[in-house]
């Protein structure tokens, strides 16, 4: 605060008159000069024997200067920019206010007071405060728990460094310098081996379910012409394929009911009594055309097994491909699938049986390899994000 005070007519009115003037251009002190009228009251602003050019007002706030001027048309400021904003409380304002009724009292001052801007910076330091108090709460929170993890995955680790007294923390950001590249790369690696392996394993147990079904097929074809062996003697054999002949005779005549022998083309026929002879030759000879029946059933059933195995072999052979492509430096010695699953396909065949045979022993060790490798990329990278 600066006080101003000297005798009566020395000034300090006219120095507070010259802030304002200079600070915002208003002349308010001019309010309460009473002139006639039609007459400027700027234009009694100069000192007896003065004009207004001799009128100038220079302030010097901070590292700046302002400069107000007088002319017949009122106050000139200068250009200067960051211009003080001034305002000043006078005595006729004060006794107004001094005055007036408590409840217009702040009419008086309210061109003085901004109550709006300032409640609404309170407002935006409060909620600042409640802002950055939450943030230093919720990080501190975070640090507590951050170390608390720490302390828990240290102790897992055996406590490591603890004869140096190294804590958790210390022992966490050692640990979090430690490149992930290498870590990734053989988990990586790690992850497709272990899939290629079960891929293998998937694909033999489907040519192994396809070989046992074509294997059965077989075996059930076998029985049925066993059973017809069994059955035909020298002239059972005709028998049999009189059977067969009897049956095509009779599913001929029943579509085409020609009146003349389709063989010989001269012997007039009746179709449906020789039809009905043919049901009856066909009927005592039941037992031969069951088992026929069931031959040719066979028959078709180990085509359509045979069919489906193809599928199931060609699918060994890829994942076998892949799986040897991606360990061959552990099966040196194995010959190239690739190689000779086109010209050599059952050698092939054997070579992705022996193949799955030791990769199926190693894929339990593979798994453990795995979560072991993923466990610790896990852990790095935690302690990596906790420090």
């Amino acid at each position: 605060m600066v006080l101003i005070f000297g005798e009566n007519g020395t000034g300090k009115s006219t120095i507070v008159d010259a802030i304002e003037c200079v600070g915002s251009g208003s002349t308010a002190f001019l309010d309460d000069w009473k002139l006639g009228k039609g007459k400027r009251k700027e234009s009694f602003i100069p000192t007896l024997g003065k004009s207004l050019a001799d009128v100038k007002i220079e302030l010097e706030f901070g590292d700046q200067t302002y400069n107000a001027t007088l002319d017949a048309k009122g106050i000139k400021l200068c250009n200067t920019s960051d211009r003080p904003n001034t305002k000043v409380l006078r005595r006729k304002s004060l006794q107004a206010f001094i005055d007036a009724d408590p409840a217009q009292r702040y009419k008086e001052v309210a061109s003085f007071l901004d109550i709006p801007q300032i409640e609404t910076s309170e407002t935006t330091l409060r909620q600042a405060y409640k802002e950055a108090k939450d943030k230093f709460e919720f990080a501190t929170k975070a640090n507590t728990q951050a170390l608390e993890t720490l302390q828990g995955l240290w102790e897992a680790e055996g406590g490591p460094g603890l004869s140096e007294n190294q804590s958790a923390e210390a022992w966490a950001r050692n640990q979090a310098n430690t490149p992930l590249d290498a870590l990734e790369t053989d988990l990586a690696k790690l992850k497709l081996g272990v899939k290629r392996v079960e891929e293998l394993v998937f694909s033999i147990h489907g040519y192994e379910q396809a070989n046992a079904q074509v294997i059965q097929a077989q075996e059930n074809l076998q029985q049925a012409e066993n059973e017809i062996a069994a059955l035909e003697s020298d002239e059972a054999q005709s028998n049999a394929q009189l059977v067969t002949l009897l049956q095509d005779a009779k599913s001929y005549l029943s579509k085409t009911p020609d009146t003349i022998c389709p063989v010989c083309e001269q012997t007039e026929i009746e179709p449906v009594n020789l039809v009905q002879r043919l049901d009856r030759r066909i009927a005592g000879m039941d037992e031969l055309k069951q088992a026929n029946d069931k031959k040719v059933l066979a028959q078709k059933h180990q085509q359509n097994k045979s069919t489906l195995l193809q599928p199931a072999v060609e699918n060994l052979l890829k994942q076998a491909v892949a799986a040897q492509e991606h360990f061959t430096q552990d099966f040196p010695k194995l010959e190239s699938i690739q190689n000779i699953k086109e010209d050599k396909s059952e050698q092939a065949l054997q070579v992705a049986l022996t193949l799955h045979s030791n990769l199926a022993s190693r894929q339990a060790e593979l798994q453990t390899q795995l979560n072991s490798t993923q466990k610790q990329c896990h852990t790095l990278t935690s302690i990596k994000q906790l420090v």
